[in-house]
């Protein structure tokens, strides 16, 4: 039976991706896990780029672990297109972010034949899209800096190949980890007499005055902090004096809840003190976004119900934290003052989730 060979691109793209219901792929395999065909696929169309003064494309594991999926989804729905029609996974940005990688620009490649003995597959392929003028253009876009293949074979002989490329100005990975938070507070109560106000120091910082209603009852919670000693003083309302200091609370050496004992300093306080320390457990989400062969400054910016929170990379990483209870929030990664990347966190699944190009 005489080989056939058909090719179909998609040019140069951005990462435009449909929200749609999270459907993690499986962790990728390493460079080691690559098929004869598929390693041979990445040497070959690297040989070309390098014969025409460009760089290697770098393998990605991730890349690969989606070009494999489409190529499986074609022969097992003998199907030849870049659209699966799969919710999530429709177009390569769906199945490249899907098998966990955010990309700022990417391209497929696509071809299949039959007919072809299995020691012809990997030249037919890198000739075929070789001498096919938009493949062509997308081997040796010169911005482009990753690579994966993956090729499957159907039941009936035809042999799919797929390659996506990728612009990716730095690496990154996520660690994302679910667990209980302890938050441990210094609770102040008491009464005190309605015509006089109170503030609570640690030392000479002033922590704010302590709110009470008409009677002159009070609460209030401050973050606990160990071996650390807070003073609450008095005044009268509306003076512009300095508070006069009358109890004083000293926290231990290790963070233990229950009650406090409240000491007066000289002379009769015109209030009551009570101090206890609780403990609040609280879950939540903690991702870790780590980064390296950075070029430029890099930022992580936090977009929580409108509003930007800015987080300076230290150490090439940076940690976010969100409560499970806490809205979705979007996530972006400037790199110089570009934003390359940007996706959803969901806080309650932890789930990073696809987000609509701007």
């Amino acid at each position: 039976m005489n080989s056939r060979f058909w090719a179909l691109l998609l040019a140069l793209g951005t990462l435009t991706l449909v929200l749609s219901a999270w459907n993690p792929l499986p962790e990728p395999p390493n460079v080691l896990g690559l098929t004869n065909a598929e390693q041979g696929i990445w040497a070959g169309i690297n040989l070309e780029r390098t014969k025409a003064g460009l760089s290697a494309l770098k393998f990605d594991a991730r890349l690969s672990l989606a070009a494999r999926g489409h190529a499986k989804d074609m022969a097992d729905r003998n199907f030849f297109d870049h659209h699966s029609g799969k919710p999530g996974f429709d177009t390569p940005g769906d199945r490249i972010h899907q098998a966990g990688s955010f990309e700022q620009a990417w391209a497929e490649n696509i071809a299949f034949l039959e007919g072809e003995p299995d020691s012809r597959i990997v030249a037919t392929f890198v000739t075929g899209w070789m001498n096919s003028p938009g493949h062509f253009k997308n081997i040796m876009t010169p911005s482009f800096t990753h690579t994966g293949v993956g090729v499957f074979k159907s039941s009936d002989g035809r042999v799919y190949a797929v390659q996506e490329f990728s612009t990716r100005e730095f690496e990154t990975t996520f660690d994302n980890i679910s667990g209980d938070v302890r938050f441990n507070d210094l609770e102040l109560r008491g009464v005190n007499k309605p015509n006089l106000e109170l503030a609570v120091f640690s030392g000479q910082n002033y922590l704010g005055m302590i709110p009470q209603d008409s009677t002159g009852r009070f609460a209030m919670k401050i973050p606990f902090a160990i071996n650390t000693k807070f003073d609450v003083g008095w005044r009268e309302k509306g003076s512009s004096k300095n508070f006069l200091l009358a109890k004083s609370v000293q926290t231990p050496n290790v963070t233990k809840t229950g009650r406090l004992e409240a000491k007066n300093y000289p002379g009769t306080p015109p209030f009551s003190l009570e101090a206890n320390v609780l403990v609040q457990t609280s879950f939540s989400q903690t991702l870790t976004i780590k980064f390296s062969n950075a070029t430029k400054t890099l930022l992580v910016i936090e977009i929580i119900n409108g509003a930007e929170v800015r987080h300076a990379v230290q150490n090439n990483q940076v940690q976010l934290t969100c409560p499970a209870l806490s809205p979705k929030r979007t996530v972006q990664i400037a790199h110089g003052n570009s934003i390359t990347t940007e996706f959803i966190w969901n806080c309650a699944s932890g789930k990073l989730e696809p987000s609509f190009e701007k």
